[in-house]
């Protein structure tokens, strides 16, 4: 005597037997696995294949390191030589130097400087600088 009051459960409809044997065929069995061992092979080849051109390229960029580098190396060695050589140019410029040098080649001071007219041919004294 339980407070939950009793429910029925509606029954379903009987089913139909089969009589007699089913249309059932019968069916090959699938295939044997004779492509293993292939798919074996060539997933053995992409891995290899992989790794392979993995290798190659890590080698090519390890080589085109070293050239950078080389080529660097380079580049510093001609950039100090540029800078002395410019340090050198400047010292070279130097009013003393350049009269001294031009005095060490028997070069004297001008004392009369003519000017060419290229428009008429004609040699002239210098004008006066215009003053503004």
């Amino acid at each position: 005597m339980s407070a939950i009051p009793a429910t029925t459960v509606p029954r379903r409809a009987a089913r139909p037997v089969v009589s007699g044997v089913p249309g059932l065929k019968l069916v090959p069995a699938p295939a044997s696995a004779r492509g293993f061992f292939g798919v074996v092979i060539v997933c053995a080849l992409l891995l290899v294949g992989a790794l392979g051109t993995a290798f190659a390229l890590n080698t090519q960029m390890v080589d085109t390191a070293y050239e950078i580098q080389s080529v660097q190396k380079e580049l510093n060695v001609a950039t100090a030589k540029e800078a002395t050589l410019a340090d050198r140019v400047v010292s070279a410029s130097t009013p003393q130097k350049l009269t001294a040098k031009a005095e060490q080649l028997g070069l004297v001071p001008a004392t009369s400087v003519l000017h060419l007219d290229l428009t008429t041919g004609a040699v002239k004294k210098p004008s006066e600088p215009q003053r503004k």
